[in-house]
């Protein structure tokens, strides 16, 4: 089950490798850069208020307050070309899925090997090619945010080594816990999935005789 899944998400990423990860670090890129530029000129404003040094080394308040308007407002715009990638991105990965499924039932020949069930095939089609494309796009929402965390982490031991490590304790305590209940997980979707193609091939069974 574990090699044929990697098959499916190899074939998913056919002659689209490139293109996801343009797409994953324009979003690393513009997520990390619009956080940490908004953060440090949040924190410049306060200094400026209070008398102290700036990280940026800029005095005026006017100039700091306009960065930190119109920095989020250019990402934004990023952003939002950039979920037209996405968009595009999805459907030339479910694209690839569904291709690859109906290649092999094509090929299955009658007697030399056992055809899946047709609700297991309904299954596969709608729900398998979806899994995958959001597995992909999960890189894409969470790695930017992966990288933001680790920027603010470094620049936390930087400023307070003890509070820094102190924060990292319930990351790895959930992390731990992931990692714990994860076979379950899998285990649990996968029966699921199992009987969500027996349900579907019962009704369409049902709907075929009464017809």
């Amino acid at each position: 089950m574990k090699k044929e899944k990697t098959g499916l998400y190899r074939t998913a990423l056919e002659g689209v490798q490139c293109f996801y990860i343009i797409v994953v670090v324009i979003e690393v890129i513009t997520y990390t850069i619009s956080f940490l530029i908004s953060g440090l000129a949040k924190k410049d404003i306060f200094n400026v208020l209070e008398g102290k040094e700036t990280t940026f080394g800029i005095t005026s308040l006017w100039l700091l307050i306009l960065l930190n308007t119109v920095i989020p407002l250019g990402i934004n715009c990023v952003k939002q070309m950039n979920a037209a990638l996405v968009a595009n991105l999805t459907v030339r990965l479910e694209k690839n899925v569904k291709q690859n499924l109906l290649i092999h039932v094509l090929q299955s020949k009658i007697g030399m090997k056992k055809l899946k069930s047709d609700g297991e095939l309904i299954s596969l089609f709608r729900n398998e090619s979806e899994d995958i494309s959001a597995y992909f796009l999960k890189f894409y929402y969470h790695l930017p945010k992966i990288v933001l965390s680790i920027a603010i982490l470094i620049m936390m031991f930087y400023i307070n080594p003890v509070f820094a490590a102190v924060s990292l304790v319930p990351t790895v305590g959930i992390v731990i816990l992931l990692r714990f209940l994860n076979r379950h997980i899998a285990y649990n979707r996968e029966s699921a999935r199992k009987e969500t193609g027996k349900l579907t091939e019962y009704i369409e069974t049902v709907l075929g005789n009464v017809e």
